[in-house]
């Protein structure tokens, strides 16, 4: 049994509809997701503050 999600390619186009549907049918979605990330750069913030010589490093993927 795979645990790995089904790829955009092999997922079948009324699938990804209703995952589109679903997931992006009104802004709830978008805004749980918005928290997640605001939580999960607060968090790294405060790391960076107590470990001397640590930065934040990337391209900013979630955000």
């Amino acid at each position: 049994m795979s645990t790995t999600a089904p790829s955009a390619a092999t997922t079948s186009p009324s699938s990804q509809r209703r995952a589109l549907e679903l997931f992006w049918a009104d802004g709830t979605f978008q805004e749980e997701l918005a928290g997640k990330i605001e939580a999960l750069h607060t968090g790294m913030a405060k790391i960076v503050e107590h470990v001397k010589g640590s930065y934040i490093k990337g391209r900013g993927f979630l955000a």
